[in-house]
């Protein structure tokens, strides 16, 4: 039987906001499109949508779809940072914006999270405003021991994906886990560079380059392409509760929905898992050149 895991799925919604990804070269979805997709993604049973104060418009226009569609009900989790605006304000100001209370509120980096006035501000909105969970968004191994260190949160959302498996293979997700983490993957495309050719590749990103073509052979062998095989092998996995996809336009959402829908033997996973890569500069967007 073919596990359903349309559950899992959190819809992006950095690139309704502003132009977005590496692999992106369309720049910021339009509001019709972005309608199709929400539209699309609510009638396949996906309900959860992740927004931030920092992805441009991205909060007005999920707001106003929200707005114009009060008979759908979402989940909304957005991200919040250290600046000049409080946090209280921030928030009534995403409210606003959105039409309705999120129902996660992240800090949108670990240095935020960290900080004692940001994070008890953090856990007073969380009461003021009702809202379910709070937590942080986070990209490597230590910034993930160090909040465990201090305050552990509802959710840590970080990366993962079958380039970048050192959360998986290190133990931290069973760690996280164990600590009752709600574990949201993001970069489960890698940003986008999962789907680059050999060229662009070869271009800005050429130490991953061989790596990425032993991945390719083992996901073309299963009949899948590379970003299948990611997809799959992130959702396939009990300790993430939640997977956040980005998508350009209704199409792409259609691919990964049928994408979901294909089996993969535990030795195509067993097979990539095998093939370890650490470089960070590759494997952290951060990290990237711009």
């Amino acid at each position: 039987m073919i596990p359903n895991y349309i559950d899992k799925l959190v819809l992006g919604s950095a690139q309704f906001g502003m132009p977005y990804g590496i692999a992106n070269y369309n720049g910021q979805v339009g509001k019709v499109e972005v309608e199709k997709i929400l539209n699309f993604a609510y009638k396949t049973g996906i309900d959860t949508i992740d927004t931030a104060v920092g992805y441009g418009e991205s909060e007005n226009i999920v707001g106003d779809y929200i707005k114009e569609n009060i008979d759908q009900k979402w989940f909304i989790i957005t991200k919040v940072n250290r600046s000049k605006d409080k946090l209280y304000n921030q928030l009534s100001q995403s409210i606003d914006k959105l039409g309705k209370t999120p129902y996660a509120v992240l800090a949108h980096s670990v240095n935020d999270y960290l900080e004692p006035i940001f994070c008890n501000e953090l856990y007073k909105i969380k009461d003021e405003f009702s809202i379910e969970r709070v937590g942080v968004s986070v990209y490597t191994k230590g910034n993930i021991n160090r909040v465990l260190a201090v305050n552990v949160p509802d959710i840590i959302q970080c990366p993962l994906n079958i380039l970048d498996t050192r959360l998986y293979r290190n133990g931290v997700l069973d760690e996280m886990k164990a600590n009752g983490l709600e574990i949201h993957v993001r970069s489960v495309f890698l940003q986008g560079l999962l789907y680059l050719p050999d060229e662009k590749l070869q271009d800005k990103f050429s130490d991953g380059l061989p790596t990425i073509r032993k991945l390719r052979t083992i996901a073309q062998d299963a009949g899948l392409t590379l970003s299948e095989l990611s997809l799959l092998w992130v959702c396939s996995l009990e300790q993430v509760d939640k997977v956040i996809i980005g998508v350009d336009n209704v199409e792409q959402l259609k691919t990964h929905i049928r994408t979901l829908k294909k089996q993969v033997d535990s030795d195509i996973y067993e097979d990539a898992l095998s093939i370890m890569y650490e470089n960070e500069n590759i494997l952290n967007p951060s990290l990237w050149p711009n």
